[in-house]
Order: structure tokens, then sequence, then C-alpha cells
């Protein structure tokens, strides 16, 4: 024995098992002990130092010992040339006759095979005799001889009765050696769901074991007793080195009355699986693979009764009107009764034909209505099957994905449509005209179930006007409304105004206005909390009605729902106005209110709910003026004058004449309202202190800032009648809190004017027009001894000087001493030609 032989011997001798995962182990047959043979090494492609040769004559042979680690089933192989045809010679084993081995003509060295046979641990002797003869003996093989079996589940989890050509099991044999390996019978047993025996006619009409395309067994014949074994007349044979794949398949018994309740099957153990060697007959043993353990088969399936019949009734959903390209529109739900009890299989609807008519019930094409027709779950979240619309009237939708009835149980599913993108039909409805448009299954056996209803057929819609989807709206005439200052704990100041209308046509949906969302933002244009400043919005239609309002948060942007909306058909105008609630503790300094795009205004199409388009004039964002914050009203403005200023003589037609300057003072605290001063009453009055009329002196008036380039008012309406007359401003002037504001009132006199001497006067305090922002009444205060009324110096009004004449006289010296002083040098006349 050389020392390979020697190794794998020892890793026998550890492991018999070793050799499965290995080639056959080869012993040279020149090694053994030669009677009538001879070692020859002439021809090329043997083992080891040679082969024998000399099978000439009877009696020939050649002996080899073989020591065997473990008494088991071991395949026999023989190295050989046989290059005179086929040949037979007789193998012996311990002096007993074990084969005659069949070798076929082979001009080079080949593999016969012996069979597979017992042998005893310890030493055995194997002796070739000539019969035959002819034939060259390169080694003899050994390896063990075993077949592997595993399994995997094909039983589905419930099963009908009269249910045919179920999948219970696959089982893989695998044959690790060099031999052909013949599967002649399994004996398979039956059990329930708790792995009890039952009797098989309880559960099984019929049997089969097959593999990828024929049966080697099938039977109808099923008994009562627990066990079916199958006897395969036709061999199933697993070659060398290869596995092959067996399937399990039985018939449900179709009684629906005394059936078992669930059913499994099992091969118990390796001993109910019988396996031949194919050369030798002798039987070969099993055990299983690695990661499998008996018993192995199947997995238990519930036996249910199976289904005969399905009862369908429909709900109509439709919505009255429907747009152009409106997606996933409810036309209808189906509810879906599987007929039977709780032990009847479930059903499985493969199939739905859909007919699209119009509201006369006339078919019209399809895809003039619709694109797609879909079979949901009631909520419309899982989609079972779709289908495209095409020229036809008639849709088919094939369920692809499984739509099952539960037994005693209702199901109910919607189907939605997706409506054309053109208006080309002004209806449609969908229908299911007969039973046979629906095709569904037991959910088990795939069997055809009726379909019956408890109303009548067809099933249908009711039609929807089908109308132009609202593609855009006007938004425009935005206008803010915000005053410059509001107090702490003010109600419904205006925020702003806007106006949505709707040109489309007469063929258009409804639109409908939802909802506008509002950003508050300081003057600094930086994000702010809404509820730092506001408490509440409201939305207030043309009419003055309430018609939205909203709750601030944190956030910097508010919702504010119409509710529950306002609809706008072909030609509607509508003006909106917000308003807000001013939270008693607004803590922020300022605010300004901002809808940002067009997105923030919610109008929809009123059919599909999708948004349209805005067309937003003036362009978006849109922004309200920033409004001040303060705690409180302002009360009081304390004011004096200084009319001393006034010059004692004016001509006529001079111009910025100042009359007085008036100084006004707000005497709040921090955090009170500015005042708005919107106008003053002025008087002229001659030296006797009448009233006259103003264009008696004044070309105009106006009221300007300490530095001239601010003017509030400029007043040109002078009236030629003698009464106080009223200065608005048509820049209001704010004076804050612990702040004073000082202005000049001014003119020009009139070219036209009557000379004399004329006053300015204000009268009193009500001849400041004045107000608290953004409300409230202000008390006037004459201070700083300053009493009303307040009046300017008198101005005498003079004829203008047309005729001034210079003269002069030259008296400079011809010379000077240096360092003179006192040189008259130049004498001036100046003489008034006027009258």
């Amino acid at each position: 024995m050389n020392l390979k032989q020697k190794f794998l011997v020892l890793l026998l001798l550890i492991n018999p098992l070793f050799l499965i995962h290995l080639f056959a182990i080869t012993y040279q047959a020149e090694d053994g002990i030669l009677n009538g043979t001879y070692i020859n090494n002439t021809i090329p492609g043997y083992q080891g130092s040679g082969y024998v040769d000399g099978f000439d004559n009877e009696g020939d042979n050649f002996e080899l010992t073989i020591n065997i680690p473990s008494s088991g089933i071991y395949l026999i192989t023989m190295g050989y040339r046989s290059q005179f045809g086929l040949k037979y010679n007789d193998l012996y084993i311990n002096n007993n006759f074990y084969s005659s081995v069949t070798f076929t003509i082979s001009s080079s060295f080949s593999t016969a095979y012996a069979g597979s046979f017992f042998l005893n641990s310890g030493n055995n002797v194997f002796r070739l005799l000539y019969d035959w003869g002819y034939v060259q003996i390169d080694w003899i093989g050994i390896e063990p001889a075993q077949i592997f079996v595993s399994n995997h589940d094909l039983l589905p989890p419930a099963v009908s009765t009269g249910q045919k050509d179920v999948y219970a099991s696959i089982f893989t044999f695998s044959n690790p050696s060099t031999g052909i390996a013949v599967i002649k019978g399994i004996t398979f047993t039956v059990k329930d769901i708790i792995s009890n025996t039952i009797a098989a006619n309880t559960s099984i009409a019929g049997f089969g074991v097959k593999d990828e395309n024929k049966y080697y067994f099938k039977s109808t014949s099923v008994t009562a007793s627990q066990y079916i074994y199958c006897s395969f007349t036709t061999d199933i044979q697993i070659m060398p080195n290869s596995t092959k794949n067996i399937y399990l398949v039985v018939d449900i018994i179709d009684n629906t009355i005394n059936h078992s309740t669930s059913l499994k099957l099992d091969v118990d153990n390796p001993l109910n699986i019988r396996v031949e060697d194919y050369a030798s007959g002798n039987t070969l043993p099993v055990a299983a693979s690695s990661g499998y353990q008996f018993p192995m088969g199947s997995s238990a399936a519930v036996i249910q009764n199976k289904a005969t019949e399905l009862s369908i009734n429909h709900i109509d959903t439709m919505q009255n009107s429907i747009s152009t390209g409106q997606n996933n529109v409810r036309a209808m739900q189906l509810v879906f009764s599987d007929i039977g009890d709780t032990m009847t299989a479930s059903i499985k609807v493969s199939r739905i034909n859909f007919e699209i008519q119009d509201s006369n019930g006339n078919t019209i094409q399809a895809s003039k209505a619709i694109k797609t027709v879909k079979v949901t779950n009631a909520d419309g979240s899982f989609i079972y099957g779709q289908a495209q619309a095409g020229a036809s009237s008639k849709i088919t939708v094939f369920l692809t994905a499984p739509l099952i009835v539960p037994a005693t149980q209702d199901f109910t599913c919607s189907i939605l449509l997706d409506v054309a993108d053109t208006l080309s039909v002004s209806n449609c409805a969908i229908s299911i005209k007969v039973n046979n448009d629906l095709y569904a299954v037991d959910a088990n056996s795939s069997e055809p179930v009726i379909i019956t209803s408890t109303s009548s057929f067809p099933k249908d819609s009711s039609a929807a006007i089908i109308q132009e989807r609202v593609s855009e709206i006007n938004i425009d005439t935005f206008n803010s409304l915000l005053p410059m200052g509001i107090v702490k704990g003010q109600r419904f100041v205006e925020i702003f105004n806007f106006r949505i209308w709707d040109n489309l046509g007469q063929q258009s949906a409804e639109a409908r206005f939802n909802g506008i969302t509002i950003t508050v933002k300081n003057s600094s244009n930086s994000l702010v909390p809404t509820n730092g400043v506001i408490e509440r919005y409201y939305i207030t239609d043309n009419t003055g009605n309430t018609v939205g309002s909203a709750a601030t948060g944190v956030s910097s942007n508010t919702y504010i729902p119409v509710t529950p909306y306002s609809s706008f058909t072909s030609g509607v105008i509508k003006y909106f106005r917000i308003f807000a609630d001013i939270l008693t503790t607004a803590y922020l300094a300022n605010f300004k209110t901002v809808v940002e795009s067009s997105n923030g205004i919610s109008i929809t199409d009123g059919n599909s709910g999708y948004e349209a388009n805005k067309i937003a004039t003036p362009e978006m964002p849109w922004e309200s003026g920033t409004a001040n914050i303060y705690t409180a009203p302002a009360t009081d403005i304390n004011v004096w004058h200084n009319g001393n200023i006034a010059p004692t003589m004016a001509g006529l037609g001079q111009p910025d004449v100042k009359f007085m300057i008036l100084y006004m003072y707000n005497p709040g605290h921090i955090g009170t309202a500015d005042i708005m001063v919107k106008g003053i009453t002025v008087t002229v009055v001659d030296e006797m202190n009448n009233i006259v009329a103003p264009s008696n002196i004044l070309q105009n008036i106006y009221i300007s800032n300490i530095t001239g380039d601010k003017y509030y008012a400029q007043y040109n309406t002078i009236s030629t009648t003698a009464a106080s007359f009223y200065i608005p401003f048509t820049i209001p002037l704010y004076v804050e809190a612990l702040n004073t504001r000082n202005v000049y009132v001014g003119g020009d006199i009139s070219i036209n004017a009557i000379q004399g001497i004329y006053k300015i006067r204000i009268r009193d305090g009500n001849d400041i027009d004045r107000k608290s922002v953004p409300y409230g009444y202000v008390t006037v205060t004459a201070v700083n001894a300053d009493v009303f009324p307040f009046e300017s110096n008198p101005v005498t009004i003079t004829a203008l000087a047309y005729n001034f004449k210079v003269g002069h006289k030259d008296l400079m010296p011809v010379s000077v001493a240096q360092g003179s002083s006192g040189v008259d040098a130049l004498s001036l006349k100046f003489e008034n030609y006027n009258a």
C-alpha cells in the first residue's frame, strides 16, 4: 500500500463518512498476488507502476487484499482496458462470488462498475477470475455507497376540497458515489396539523410522484391506512455524483362534509425510502443530508370546502361633476361576498370588464372620457389592477395583485377613474353589464366560481358632468390697510385686502378659495413669531361676512382657512379683507405681513381639488406697511408758538414769508402711541382783530419742517371769504412719545394783496387736527406760558418799490499819507421815486 492510500485509510478510520466527499480510494492491481497473470506497462494511461495482464486461460486471476475500516455498503469499481470488445469476468470477495463484472470495449483505460456490496470491517480479499478474459486491470476502487436526501415544503397553507395536482413537497436525492443508484419506492405517512396520523382517504383522493417531466407513480386508490406506499415500476435513476428531484403531488378529497380539517405528508425515517445499486441490485443506505432530519415532508395545510359562489353588489360614489385631467375619481365601490361558511375557501377575483357610457346609457369611446380605470382597496391606497382606456367602450382590468375575498366576510374595493386631459364628451358613467364581466376563482384551487348578486345587473355608476379643469385664476387689487401704529390689545385691525376673479369659460369647473397663508416679519424683514403680536386673523368677504379665522402660533406663517370655501364660477368677482386681533401681551416692537407667493393663496379646482395657477397683480410677494406697536394710546399734546419771527413789513408778491413756529410735544411715556397731526385751521385777522378773507394777504400757505426740506402741507386754494380755513396735511406729521416736532407756518404774499396790517391766528386747540395712532382722542394744551389764540406778529403789507435810484460822488484824494485813516473815498446817494 502506497503512502497516499495509507493516509486515506487513516482518514477513513477517523471518520468513515469522509469518503462521501472524495473520489474512490484506488488500490493498484499490480500490488496483488498474480495467478497465471503478469504485470505489464506497455500500454500508456495506467496508474501506478503498471497493470495486470494475461487473462488468457481459464483459472487466470489476481488477488488483492484491502482493509475496510468499518462494515457497510461500498461501491466497487475497476480501472481496466478491453480492446477486443465486451468481456465478462467474475469478482469474488473472500472466496464468495459477488458479481460478473461487465467490461465494455475500450482501447484506453476506463472505469467499470462491479456493484455495491456489504463489506465487513477488516481485511477483505478481492479476486478477479478469468471468465471471458482478455482484459487488463489497472486498479480496484472502494467508496461508501450511501444516498442522501433533503426536502423543501411546497404545500400551500390552505387547500380546497376537490383541488387537483397540489404539490406537497420536493425531495432532492444526492448520490455522491461514482455508481448509479435507483429509487424503487417511498412510503409516505398522512398526518394532521398537529402531526397525528390520519386515514389517508379522509384528506386525499389521489397521489403521485414525479420529476420535472413525468409521473413515476400515480394512483387514485387511497385507503383508510395512514400510509401510502409508492412503488416505482419505472426506475428513478440517480446518476453518479449528481442529484435528482422528485415531487409529491396529491389530489384533495372532494367530500365537503366528512373530510379531515388539515393535512401534511411526511417520510418518517430513512427506512421508508428504498434505493438500490443499479449494478448489483443491492439496497443502498439512505440518510438525511446535512442540515436536515427525519421525519421530513410538507408543512400542514388547512382543508377548506371549495368556494363555489361570489356575490357582488355596488355602491355608486361618482361625483356630480369631474374635471379634465382629474385622477382617482371614485366612481363606485364593489362589495364582494364569498357565499359559504367559515370552512369555505377564499375567492380570488382575477378580472373585471367595465363599460364606459353616457348619461343615457349609450356606450362611448372610453378614451374620450377617461385615461385609466383602477381597482383598489376601499380607501384607494393599494391598486389591485389597472388598465388604459382605448378606442373601444370596454376596458378589461386584470387584477395582477391578488384580490382575496374571505369566506363569510364582505370585502369592499373601489373603482377609480383618471379623467381624460381634454374635453371631448359632456359626461360619462362606468358600468359592469353582466355577471360574466367578472372572473373569480377558488383561491386555493383556481377553479372558477359563479358570480351572483342580490340586485340585478348592470352595476352602473351615475353619470358625472365633465368640465374643464380650473387651470388659472386672477388675484389682484392688493392694498395694504395696516396703520403705521397699533396698540396692544387692539381688536379687528385692518391688514390688507385683495380681489379674486374668474374669467374662465362656461364649461369650466367651479373654483374654490380655500384659504391664505400670511407671514409675519419685522421692519428688518426678518421672520418673527406670529404670536409675538397677533392673536387671531379674520377673513371677510365683500359683503362683510367673516368667512374664515385662525389662531396664531409660534410659527411666522399662519394658514387661515375659508370655511367651508368661497366658490367662483365664470365672471364672478369677490373682494376679501384680512383683519387681526393684536395681543395685549404683544412683545414685538413692530411688524408687517407678507403673502410670499401665489402658493400662499389656495384656490383649487372644485372637482379635483387640484391647485389652480394664480395670476397675481401686482407680482408677489404682497407686503403690508410696517406698524409700530404701542402699549397705550396717546392722550395729550402740548403746544406753544413763536410768532415773533414774522416780519413787520412785507411787500406785494413777496415769497416765503414765515409767520410763526409751532411747537408740538408728546408728553406720553415710553411705549405710548405716536400722535398724528393731520392738519391745521388758520384764521387771518386785521389790526382790529376782524376776520378777513385770506386772499387779502395770501397767495398760498404751507407747513414745513424747520430745515425746509419737508413740506407737510402746501395749500393753494385761498378763500376770498372772510372765514377760517383748514390746511390738510398731505404728509401726516407724527409726534413720538417724549419728542417735540417744530414746524413753520409760512406762505407767499399775494401780488394782489390789499395793503394793510394782518396777523395769522390759530384760535384754540381744536384748530390742530390730531389723533393718537392708531386711534384715540388727544387733548391739546398750550404750555410754556403760552395761551391760545396763537398769533403771529402784525405784518404790514406795502406796495413793492419799483423805482429805486442810486448815485455816487468820488471823494478819493489823489494821494494819501501812509497810515492815514478816515479818508473819505466815496459818497453814495439813495432815492425812492415811488409814490
